[in-house]
Order: C-alpha cells, then sequence, then structure tokens
C-alpha cells in the first residue's frame, strides 16, 4: 500500500497534461475537455482516499469512519466484505484472512491500476449494450473509458514486446487497427478506411495527419505472410508507409485479437487516448462513427497552420524569422515567409516558439544545395519544434 497516493497522483497528471496540451495550442476547446479532469479523476481520488484507509484501519485495528468530507456527489461507501471489528471479543486470526482475502479481491486490480473506469463524457462515450437488441454490436469487449489493454506483440523477427511500446507521445491519439489475417471482408473495409483516410477532409488529414494520430494495425500474419498478402492489396499502400504494423503471434487463447475480444471476421477500430485509456471502438468501416468522437474534443488544423507541402502544424506555435514575429496562435504567414525566403535563395534564421520555449533556425543556403533541399530542411526544421524533448539542451538549437 505504500505510495499509493503517488500513484495517483501520477495519474491525475497523465490525465491533465495531454488535455493542457491540446487546449493551450488552440487544438481542443477548453470547456468539454478540461471538464473531463474532474469527472475522471476525482472519483478515483476518492476510491483512493476509501480503499487505502480501509486497508490502513485494519493495519492499525481502528474502528474510525470512513471520511465523508468529499461531497455527496461521491459515493464513499466502503466494500469491506464481511463484517469486520478487529476490537471484538470474538475476534480471530480466520476474520482477518477473510478480510484481506476480500480486499485484494475487491481492490487488486485497482491497487495495480489496471480497474480504474472512466464514466461517460465526451472522451468516453456510453459502449453499446450487448443485451440491447437495438443497439449496435459492441466491436470490442473493453468498453470505453477502461485502461486499453496491453498484449504482448510481435514488432519484426527479432524483436518482441508490449503493445503499449508502440503508444507513446504526449499527445499522441492512437489508432489501433485489428485485421485478423486480412480475410475478404476486412480486407475490403480496411481498403475503404484507407482511401477514406487519404481524402484532404478526412478527419485524419483535418486534425493533424500523422503528427496527431499514430495508427497501428495488429495482424495475425506472420512477417513473410505479410509481406505477400500487401503486394497483392496495392490499394493498401498508404497505410502500409503511415502505419505502425504489428504481428500477433501469440496463441489464439492468449493473442491481442484476444484481448481486446475481436471478432476475426469482422475486425475493429479502437481509440486510445493519450493517456491509455479506451476512448471510443468501431468496426472498420464505421468511421463516421471515429470522426464524430474526434469532432466532439478536437479543433480542426486544416486551413490554420499548413507548412508547404500542406502537413497541418499544431496551432499555436509560432515562428520568429529575421525578427519579424506573428501573434500567437498565428503561423501560417510567417512559416509561407519562411519558405519564400528559401524559394528565393534567402537564408532562414529565426526561431519556433509555442509561448514558453524556443527551438531556434539556422539555415544557410550553399551554391551546391538546390531549392528543393532546402525546402526539405525548412520542413524538417519545423518538424524537429515536435520533438517529444524538445526541451533538452541538444534540442535547443538546430543549424
Amino acid at each position: 500500500m505504500g505510495a499509493f497516493g503517488l500513484n495517483g497522483s501520477i495519474m491525475d497528471a497523465a490525465n491533465l497534461a495531454w488535455k493542457l496540451g491540446l487546449c493551450s495550442l488552440d487544438l481542443a476547446p477548453i470547456s468539454p475537455l478540461l471538464s473531463t479532469y474532474s469527472l475522471e479523476r476525482r472519483a478515483q481520488a476518492a476510491r483512493i482516499i476509501r480503499v487505502s484507509g480501509s486497508y490502513l484501519r485494519f493495519v492499525c485495528n481502528s474502528t474510525l469512519p470512513v471520511v465523508k468530507a468529499l461531497g455527496t456527489d461521491i459515493d464513499m461507501t466502503s466494500d469491506d466484505g464481511p463484517e469486520y471489528d478487529p476490537t471484538s471479543a470474538t475476534h480471530t486470526q480466520e476474520d482477518d484472512l477473510a478480510f484481506l482475502k476480500h480486499f485484494f479481491t475487491a481492490n487488486g486490480q485497482f491497487l495495480l491500476g489496471l480497474d480504474a473506469p472512466y464514466g461517460p463524457s465526451v472522451l468516453t462515450p456510453s459502449s453499446p449494450d450487448p443485451t440491447d437488441s437495438v443497439s449496435r454490436p459492441r466491436p470490442i469487449g473493453p468498453v470505453n473509458g477502461v485502461r486499453a489493454p496491453n498484449p504482448r506483440v510481435c514488432f519484426s523477427p527479432e524483436r518482441t514486446g508490449y503493445l503499449y511500446d508502440t503508444l507513446t507521445g504526449a499527445s499522441t491519439i492512437h489508432i489501433l487497427l485489428f485485421v485478423s489475417t486480412l480475410p475478404a471482408p476486412v480486407a475490403t473495409h480496411l481498403r475503404t478506411l484507407c482511401a477514406a483516410l487519404q481524402k484532404p477532409g478526412s478527419w485524419y488529414s483535418k486534425y493533424g495527419g500523422r503528427r496527431r494520430f499514430n495508427i497501428v494495425v495488429v495482424t495475425k500474419l506472420l512477417p513473410f505472410e505479410l509481406a505477400s498478402a500487401l503486394q497483392e492489396h496495392s490499394e493498401l499502400i498508404w497505410l502500409r508507409e503511415n502505419a505502425m504494423w504489428l504481428h500477433d503471434d501469440r496463441a489464439p487463447d492468449e493473442d491481442a485479437h484476444t484481448w481486446y475480444e475481436v471478432d476475426r471476421a469482422k475486425g475493429a477500430m479502437v481509440v486510445v487516448r493519450p493517456d491509455l485509456w479506451v476512448g471510443e471502438s468501431a468496426f472498420l468501416d464505421e468511421t463516421t462513427t471515429v470522426e464524430g468522437y474526434l469532432n466532439s474534443f478536437l479543433l480542426p488544423v486544416v486551413g490554420k497552420d499548413k507548412l508547404s507541402d500542406g502537413q497541418g502544424m499544431p496551432n499555436g506555435h509560432t515562428v520568429v524569422a529575421n525578427g519579424d514575429a506573428t501573434s500567437h496562435g498565428h503561423t501560417k504567414k510567417t512559416i509561407a515567409k519562411g519558405t519564400d525566403m528559401l524559394k528565393s535563395n534567402k537564408p532562414f534564421e529565426g526561431e519556433l516558439s509555442n509561448g514558453h520555449s524556443t527551438l531556434k533556425v539556422n539555415i544557410s543556403i550553399e551554391d551546391s544545395t538546390s531549392k528543393a533541399d532546402m525546402l526539405n530542411e525548412h520542413e524538417d526544421a519545423v518538424s524537429k519544434f515536435d520533438m517529444p524533448n524538445w526541451d533538452s539542451p541538444s534540442a535547443n538549437g538546430h543549424e
């Protein structure tokens, strides 16, 4: 039970940080997104107090009541199982063992940080009820608002690991695609999805493309089988180049498809939040479900911040070129200016900043360097601004 409150605090930070980041960069509206922090974490904090307090009273042979100072909207009812009174004259060691058995059975997963579900909100809409014949079928077993399962997977013939190893990025939204062995229905829906994601007005491009989304495809095909299958499905070339493909090579009763309870004949698409909680799930052909989910808490970046190649840049980043800075949150004009300088063979000097940290940029043009190469270097300098460790000394300068 040691440092259990600290574990909860770390989860508080993980829940709040990405939300603050998106709102501060004007990539998400403040009201619907930040209001979910209290909704999701306050109930978990109350449970920490109740569960740790229950165990502490057991250790100290105390009969003090559970704290009632967290408000009437929080259920602080203690589920201690069988009646337990350490001061009773009839108290025995069997009573202690009965308490411990019930306590760890009821709270074991919570103590590990796994049993911490979040209630319905814009980030975790209610999952379909499998007992309701009118409701649409559930694509996966885990409901929205639970921690995403973390099964073991294969990255290559030489390396294995866990799914979480691929779900990185402080503000990255992860899109898991379960495609089994690419049976005909799944392959058809995957081709449709692939075509939809490439459209300029798709939710993928509208909310930032690769800067915002991490697409992970989980397949039952082994590496040599996947290479052959992708050659047969040329329509998937975009997905092959823009997604990470994982091999679900474990036994059928313990593989990732089983952990997520995916119908292998239909496949599934799962949206995992940056803090690794399940946000929404859908079948592969239900792109509108995912788009509606993202529409509820994200703001489009297309048309606000564009690099010269049309890729979105998080709104709120500011470019300072030769001392001429745009206002915070409006980068299109100055980025275009930097690109025009390169096109005219002028050096690009300045800083990229999000208001509190900066990345120095100094790109000079040599006779042996083409304009196209300089433009690529300019875009590379801008992309380096989005590095996870951009506040480190090694990321403070780029020349």
